[in-house]
C-alpha cells in the first residue's frame, strides 16, 4: 500500500529546479579528483567512505573553499615537475662528466691552440687499439678512462694533420665531449662537486614540499565530499536536461512501503 501522485507538464520539468551548466561542473568535479588523487600519492592509507551527518555535510558544501586546496595541489605538481626536471638536467651532466673526472685540469684548456688540434671524446674499447695502430707516432693520445663499452681519452695533433686525423677517428665511430657551457674554467672534479650540492639543494626543497602537503592530508575527506555533491548535481542536471527535451513529461510523486522482511 501507499499513495502516489501523477503531475503532468507539457513546459518542461521546472518544480523547484535551477539548471546549471554541466561544463563548469565538470571543471569542477574535474579539479577536484585531481586533488584527491596527488594527496593520495603521500599517504599509504587505504582509501575509505567518507561517512558524516547531515550538519556536516552542509557545512562542507556552504563553507569549505575547495578552490585554495585546489590550486594549492596544482602549485605543488608544478613544483614537482620543476624539480624533477632540474634533477634530470643536472644528472644528465653528471654522468657526462664523471669519465673526465680523473681529467684534473681546467676543461677550457681542453681547445686548439696555434699550432695544435684538441680532440676530447670516445670510442668503443674494441676501436682504440685499431686507432693507437693507425694514428702517426708524433700524435699524443691519453686515456683518461674506461667502462664496459667505451674509452675516453683527449687526443692531440699538429694541426697540419688534424684533417687526417678526424677521417681516422670518424672512420671508427669517435664522439666527441663537448663539455658544459659556463663550466670552462672548472675542472670536471670541481663542476661535479657544484652539482652534487645542487642535486642536495632539490632533495632537500622536494622533502620540505611533501611534507607541507602532508600536513594538507586532512583535506582529502572534505573533498570527498564535494565531489559527491557535484557529481549529484550533474546527475540532476544529466536527467532534467533529458526530461525538457521529451514532448510530454510528468512527475510520479508519492511513496511506497516496502515489505517487510
Amino acid at each position: 500500500s501507499g499513495a502516489v501522485e501523477i503531475i503532468e507538464t507539457d513546459s518542461g520539468i521546472q518544480r523547484g529546479f535551477t539548471p546549471v551548466s554541466i561544463s563548469e561542473i565538470d571543471k569542477k568535479l574535474s579539479d577536484i579528483d585531481f586533488s584527491i588523487s596527488f594527496l593520495r600519492r603521500f599517504t599509504e592509507e587505504k582509501t575509505k567512505p567518507v561517512l558524516c551527518n547531515n550538519e556536516f555535510y552542509e557545512k562542507i558544501v556552504s563553507e569549505f573553499n575547495y578552490e585554495d586546496i585546489v590550486q594549492f595541489c596544482k602549485n605543488a605538481e608544478m613544483s614537482f615537475t620543476k624539480i624533477k626536471n632540474s634533477k634530470e638536467k643536472l644528472l644528465s651532466l653528471k654522468n657526462g662528466l664523471l669519465p673526465w673526472l680523473s681529467l684534473d685540469i681546467k676543461m677550457d684548456l681542453v681547445k686548439d691552440t696555434t699550432t695544435a688540434s684538441v680532440f676530447a671524446g670516445f670510442l668503443p674499447n674494441r676501436d682504440l687499439k685499431k686507432v693507437r695502430e693507425k694514428i702517426e707516432n708524433d700524435v699524443y693520445l691519453e686515456t683518461i678512462s674506461r667502462d664496459k663499452k667505451h674509452s675516453y681519452f683527449v687526443l692531440i695533433c699538429d694541426k697540419e694533420k688534424s684533417t687526417k686525423t678526424v677521417e681516422t677517428l670518424k672512420e671508427y665511430g669517435f664522439s666527441k665531449m663537448v663539455f658544459p657551457q659556463g663550466a670552462e674554467s672548472l675542472s670536471a672534479k670541481a663542476y661535479l662537486s657544484g652539482i652534487e650540492c645542487e642535486l642536495k639543494a632539490l632533495a632537500d626543497e622536494e622533502k620540505s614540499l611533501s611534507e607541507n602537503i602532508k600536513k594538507r592530508l586532512s583535506a582529502s575527506e572534505n573533498l570527498m565530499i564535494l565531489y559527491d555533491y557535484f557529481y549529484n548535481i550533474k546527475i540532476k542536471n544529466t536527467a532534467h536536461n533529458f526530461l525538457n527535451e521529451t514532448k510530454k513529461t510528468f512527475y510520479l510523486c508519492g511513496l511506497i512501503l516496502s515489505k517487510k522482511a
